[in-house]
């Protein structure tokens, strides 16, 4: 191998990027997720919603793209030497944000073109929109930036570098559990008393009977799907990142409380639930406590199971309380609350072996 080429190759890997450029682009990740929260805000509260893509919620949404684009343009125009390959130019971990730019854009040029066409998504739809789901694959790959680039550095990095991929990972855990609201715990507490199904007539097209027992066997159904749901989806992340040696004491207390209130605000719950974020922060407290006890790490695999099954059992633990105690009660049997709560355990320990699988 020539000396040239042994140049070149170096040249063509990119460099670790400095604690600058990683809280810019963690400011463009969280200008991106606050428009993301204040449309579903609005897609939420705002009746009737106004019937156009042209929207200030969707101004505050794209003008956070346009900033975050812009940081990633310049960074590359400034990089680039024809001897350098486009992963070079932006610092490691990088790169995939420059993929999501590309998606995001060209999902919002179609979006646009959607909204013209078809009109704006109510309810369900607004989250199962392709163009919506585009949206959501590129802003994901953006704002994990902060993330994947401290996954190439040290782990023992200072705390004012560490805090953006914490922030970065709170962002990506709020991005799933937005796009999954229909299901969400933070949408309202389908167990307090005053949901429970007391009557109701008519059928389905089918021709069968809408009985009373199948609404509440199906409204059950979807609060303990909610509920699975969000404990899979933070702790998903969250044991990722513990794979890598990053996570320290403070930090679930930070995604869990960070998630809890912007999923709140976006569902327009936060004067109803408020004691639904003071629980989620108590879950990420006894998170934080674990880390600090236990030290969870791949050769401590019982300290990880442990961990994994305690965070969401708490969480579900406290929106059961919530219930009982702001609700007017709980209309779930015994049986079907403490069963709720230990599935939401068994379903962290089922993840944590498959992101640290052991000897065991």
């Amino acid at each position: 191998m020539s000396a040239a080429s042994v140049g070149l190759r170096s040249r063509s890997v990119s460099v670790s990027s400095d604690a600058r450029f990683d809280w810019i682009m963690l400011a463009g990740a969280v200008w991106l997720v606050a428009g993301v929260a204040i449309d579903g805000w609005a897609h939420n509260t705002i009746r009737p919603l106004i019937d156009t893509f042209f929207t200030p919620w969707h101004a505050i949404l794209y003008s956070g793209y346009l900033a975050t684009s812009a940081v990633l343009a310049v960074t590359v125009a400034r990089n680039r030497t024809p001897d350098l390959t486009w992963r070079g130019v932006l610092p490691r971990g990088y790169d995939a944000a420059l993929v999501g730019v590309v998606i995001f854009g060209v999902a919002g040029l179609l979006d646009m073109v959607w909204h013209i066409v078809f009109g704006i998504e109510v309810d369900v739809g607004t989250l199962l929109s392709p163009t919506h789901l585009g949206l959501a694959i590129g802003g994901t790959l953006i704002i994990t930036g902060p993330l994947r680039a401290a996954w190439f550095r040290a782990s023992d990095e200072s705390w004012s570098r560490h805090l953006t991929a914490v922030v970065s990972l709170a962002g990506l855990v709020t991005l799933l559990t937005f796009m999954t609201q229909y299901a969400s715990p933070f949408a309202g507490l389908s167990v307090s008393a005053g949901s429970e199904p007391i009557w109701l007539t008519g059928s389905l097209r089918d021709g069968s009977d809408l009985t009373l027992s199948r609404v509440i066997a199906w409204q059950e159904i979807r609060g303990i799907f909610g509920l699975l749901l969000q404990s899979g989806l933070v702790m998903g992340p969250v044991l990722v990142v513990l794979r890598r040696d990053s996570l320290r004491p403070g930090d679930m207390t930070v995604v869990l409380g960070l998630n809890a209130l912007v999923m709140l605000l976006t569902r327009g719950n936060l004067l109803a639930l408020w004691p639904l974020l003071g629980y989620a922060i108590v879950a990420g407290v006894v998170g934080d406590a674990l880390l600090l006890r236990l030290r969870p790490a791949a050769t401590r695999p019982l300290a990880i199971r442990i961990f994994a099954a305690a965070v969401p059992m708490v969480f579900t633990t406290g929106y059961f309380l919530t219930a009982l105690g702001y609700q007017g009660g709980v209309w779930w049997g015994v049986p079907d609350v403490t069963g709720t709560i230990v599935l939401t355990g068994i379903l962290g320990v089922l993840l944590s072996y498959l992101v640290f699988p052991g000897d065991r």
